[in-house]
């Protein structure tokens, strides 16, 4: 074999760096910051991950920082011939064992994802949403579409909790993105 054979074409050296490359992001978000320059590393490609959605956020399920809000998102899409289509994000208790795992990743996306931290994301949300609503048989096209996170605080330890359902009833909502449509740039 001589050495020109055992080159890898441009478009494989390329993808591999590329993963290569996404590999590397992947760690340097993944792992605790472990001294100042992993901390302005990761503070530099934070914007990175966000719009690709890919950050690794903090399990804050259990102590010292333990989730302390129940949130959801819906979006109501309106079309040019005044339907209004709504969508809102999965319901955990609703969802089978097997359906939490497969979609525990896309669950924590969209707990993490109306952050103003995150606001990056919010016009690729949005898009995807109104595409997953779209009616392919009908000549409407979307017009507006409007997202809102809904909310509750969960009790501290010890506290009164009153009903499971309390921690599903969202009291507290916001819009945190809104998108107007011109008939040409959909579809």
């Amino acid at each position: 074999m001589t050495l020109e054979n055992s080159r890898l074409p441009l478009g494989r050296t390329i993808a591999n760096a590329f993963i290569a490359a996404l590999l590397f992001l992947f760690a340097v978000d993944a792992i605790p910051s472990t001294c100042l320059y992993h901390k302005w590393l990761k503070d530099r490609t934070d914007i990175i991950g966000d719009t690709l959605g890919t950050w690794q956020q903090e399990w804050r399920l259990f102590s010292p920082s333990p989730d302390k809000v129940n949130q959801r998102i819906t979006a109501e899409v309106v079309f040019s011939d005044g339907r209004v289509a709504t969508w809102s994000t999965p319901t955990w208790r609703e969802m089978s064992f097997v359906m939490r795992f497969l979609k525990f990743r896309q669950l924590e996306y969209y707990d993490h994802v109306t952050q103003e931290s995150h606001r990056a994301a919010w016009p690729y949300l949005a898009d995807d949403i109104v595409k997953s609503v779209v009616d392919p048989a009908s000549d409407a096209v979307p017009v507006s579409v409007t997202l809102e996170r809904h909310w509750v605080d969960i009790a501290k330890p010890g506290a009164e909790l009153g009903s499971m359902d309390s921690f599903y009833q969202f009291p507290n909502r916001k819009t945190f993105y809104s998108k107007k449509y011109s008939h040409d740039s959909v579809r």
